[in-house]
């Protein structure tokens, strides 16, 4: 576990990033900042430029399977799936959507139906304890889990949590929001703290 890029000497210096999301391709890691910065920072960390701003704090962001950075808004009130406790992170395995459910706190599994509208909803795991935020599918196919508290990173197997990273000084890993992955190296926001964490 090391800082990707950020902290208080480096210009810019990321602004408490919630989100983060790997560009496929050409392997650039995207996060999004406290007033509305989005960045993006070179492979290897050693640069990093603000691109772009919404005006107002970067919860998410995603890139579609062609490489494209997607910002969607639907002025729709259709509620694809309602009685969850805090939804939170996102994650999908195609057939159906895991849900970060913070102060239920565990995870859900939502079938996602041929014609796109919800299934069944199962409880994967709770999280007694654990205020989970963020989901990605990692190495083998194992969800992976970014904690705000305590700041720590868990994965599923088995039906089991178990800890992949956990930083009881909250340095290094602080209040991770969000998790993504190239290849088997994970990059983490902290929502804490100015910089990512590799894991």
């Amino acid at each position: 576990m090391r800082i990707f890029y950020g902290g208080l000497a480096r210009s810019p210096r990321l602004d408490h990033p919630e989100c983060v999301a790997v560009q496929p391709g050409d392997g650039s890691v995207w996060c999004g900042g406290e007033a509305g910065q989005l960045y993006r920072i070179a492979p290897d960390g050693s640069s990093c430029e603000q691109v772009a701003s919404t005006g107002g704090f970067v919860l998410g962001i995603a890139f579609s399977p062609g490489g494209e950075l997607v910002v969607r808004l639907t002025p729709s009130r259709a509620l694809w799936y309602g009685g969850l406790t805090f939804p939170n992170g996102l994650a999908s395995d195609g057939r159906a959507l895991y849900v970060a459910e913070s102060f239920l706190p565990g995870i859900s599994r939502i079938e996602i139906l041929p014609d796109g509208s919800a299934g069944a909803r199962e409880l994967v795991v709770e999280l007694p304890g654990v205020v989970p935020d963020g989901l990605a599918f990692g190495p083998g196919g194992l969800l992976h889990i970014a904690c705000y508290e305590p700041s720590q990173v868990l994965r599923l197997r088995d039906g089991r949590a178990e800890v992949v990273a956990h930083d009881p000084t909250a340095h290094l890993l602080c209040h991770p929001t969000n998790i993504a992955f190239s290849g088997s190296t994970a990059y983490v926001a902290n929502l804490g703290r100015w910089h990512i964490t590799e894991l």
